[in-house]
């Protein structure tokens, strides 16, 4: 299980099984780019975080071959570089479907809610916390706190924080994202109408 801080913990710190593919090459203008933000540290291996952000963002998710490609770019021991990707959860080690649905499991939310919001995507989407739709649309993830309390239950759909959400508005949502969205701030989307009209 993940903490709030979006880490797996130290437990989880094990090589995971995971078929091999083939060489990833980055981009020219990746490669460039990551050596830009090596210079900005004083110890270049404190950009591992943006840069690993930075490749999933491009691929979708860090397969093993992904890792090797950061290593080899960051000049890093691969070693390093896994260890990273595999204690925090922000990283996906598999697959993803082009839309990332993550639906906060902590107290607050489930108390008001997430548990319905789980059962249904259950029976519409047929997947569980972890699965992949059968048309790779979307896949659901179950997240620790993401530290909007008196939104929940919230979900966080292609990168916008959503709450308070039902099942019908899950569904509103879903239909709307679009794949890659980003954000500039914490709160957004129905959230920040929310804590609009409470103020």
């Amino acid at each position: 299980m993940s903490g709030p801080d979006g880490h797996r913990g130290a437990a989880n710190l094990v090589p995971v099984e995971r078929e091999s593919g083939a060489p990833v090459v980055l981009p020219a203008e990746t490669l460039a780019w990551i050596e830009q933000r090596r210079a900005m540290y004083e110890d270049p291996r404190a950009a591992i975080l943006p840069v690993l952000h930075r490749v999933q963002d491009e691929l979708g998710w860090i397969s093993l071959e992904a890792e090797e490609a950061v290593a080899q770019a960051m000049r890093m021991p691969l070693a390093k570089v896994h260890e990273v990707v595999t204690f925090y959860t922000l990283f996906k080690t598999q697959p993803q479907g082009r839309i990332r649905v993550d639906i906060c499991q902590t107290m607050s939310c489930m108390l008001r809610g997430a548990r319905e919001l789980f059962a249904h995507m259950r029976d519409r989407y047929g997947v569980h916390p972890g699965e992949t739709t059968a048309d790779g649309r979307l896949t659901l993830h179950a997240v620790e706190c993401l530290c909007n309390c008196e939104c929940a239950p919230m979900a966080q759909i292609a990168d916008t924080y959503h709450g308070p959400l039902t099942p019908a508005k899950l569904d509103e949502l879903i239909a709307q994202a679009q794949p890659g969205e980003t954000v500039s701030a914490a709160v957004t989307g129905t959230c920040a109408a929310a804590i609009a009209e409470k103020r």
